[in-house]
């Protein structure tokens, strides 16, 4: 794997010799529009945002030092220390981080001819790529994960990747495709649930997912299944929608920034619907602030409609909605810093980011001094 530089020696692309290549350009992805006052001066919670971005490039650009320092003559535990910064980013979140940083380890392994641990790598990216905004699901016909044929479970994050960009059709195709693959086998059970659940939208399927992650201790699948009931909940009318969306939120710091995302985003349509506006619009606005700062791919919602009969994808959607136009520009704005600065959103992503422990005890809340 190369790292290539441009003249200001910031890193820039890294290629890797691999059958199917990801796209981990900077700086498009990597690059965040904001006020220039926030390049020189402080916000108004302290936050330099310039000094954030510094802090992340330097973290992920000392990762990835780590990865592409791996070789032939690497001890497992060098492997290991990268695999566990990936899973602890994929889980909080941080899809493209863990995307990137596995492919420096997939390249070494390959090299080592570990071609099996390569193959279980691959698969591992399909599952974060899902989560990355901007991604496009890869078409299985064309996939072939180091010479092997794909499995089911790569099939399965192929699904959720079609999903999580309205694929619908295309999803329902490669779930069937990954059901006949598996035929008996039970050790899918868990994300068969998940996908049908998130694709079907079956209540049902949620209510098994959620029992089968909390029975095997899968807390990241339990908190997948409890957003997606959620949601399903919420386009029938049920009120436990809103018990779901506090759940996960209850895990405190131990919750995926995306997740994290989606609760407040469900819980922004709930406060909409019971004419508390303020209170809709500070939801709606942390998690659109998160969707955006991340990169994150939203999760599709397609029950959940506007007036006009379009599917609700994004906060932004919600937040030019009529039922917020009492809401002055003054006040939009008091509400955005209530809910960015004054919630901690802000300071703990950056400090996330930057490979810091936040420095608050208490977790991020767009609503704390409600």
């Amino acid at each position: 794997m190369i790292a290539k530089r441009d003249l200001s020696g910031r890193l820039v692309r890294v290629v890797a010799g691999s059958p199917i290549q990801f796209d981990t350009a900077f700086p498009e992805q990597w690059t965040v529009h904001v006020h220039e006052r926030c390049h020189r001066r402080t916000t108004e919670d302290g936050t330099n945002i310039q000094r954030a971005a510094d802090n992340a490039a330097n973290q992920l650009e000392r990762l990835l030092s780590k990865a592409q320092s791996l070789t032939m003559r690497s001890p497992e535990h060098g492997f290991k220390v990268i695999d566990r910064y990936v899973l602890r980013a994929f889980e909080s979140g941080r899809y493209s981080v863990a995307l990137f940083l596995n492919e420096a380890v997939r390249a070494a392994r390959e090299k080592r001819d570990e071609l099996d641990v390569a193959a279980q790598i691959l698969t591992f990216q399909l599952s974060a790529r899902a989560g990355v905004r901007g991604k496009k699901p890869l078409a299985l016909d064309k996939f072939t994960p180091i010479g092997t044929r794909i499995d089911a479970r790569a099939m399965l994050h192929v699904a959720n990747h079609q999903s999580n960009v309205g694929q619908f059709a295309a999803a329902r195709r490669t779930l069937a495709r990954a059901q006949a693959e598996l035929r008996s086998s039970s050790e899918l059970d868990l994300d068969l649930a998940l996908r049908r659940a998130q694709i079907d939208r079956g209540a049902t399927d949620a209510q098994r997912a959620l029992d089968i992650a909390e029975r095997s201790n899968r807390p990241y699948r339990r908190n997948t299944a409890l957003v997606i009931a959620g949601f399903i909940d919420l386009a029938a009318g049920a009120s436990s929608a809103q018990d779901n969306f506090e759940a996960v939120l209850d895990l405190s710091n131990r919750v995926s920034w995306l997740y994290r995302a989606e609760c407040w985003f469900g819980l922004g349509i709930v406060a909409l619907n019971a004419h508390r506006p303020t209170l809709a619009y500070r939801y709606l606005i942390a998690a659109q602030y998160v969707y955006g700062f991340l990169g994150l791919q939203a999760m599709p919602h397609p029950c959940i409609q506007t007036s006009d009969g379009n599917p609700v994808s994004l906060p932004f959607h919600l937040l030019q909605s009529d039922r917020l136009a009492s809401l002055s520009r003054a006040h939009c704005m008091e509400l955005r810093r209530q809910a960015i600065s004054g919630g901690l959103l802000r300071e703990w992503l950056t400090d996330e980011l930057g490979g810091f422990h936040p420095t608050g005890i208490h977790p991020p809340d767009p609503v704390r001094h409600t």
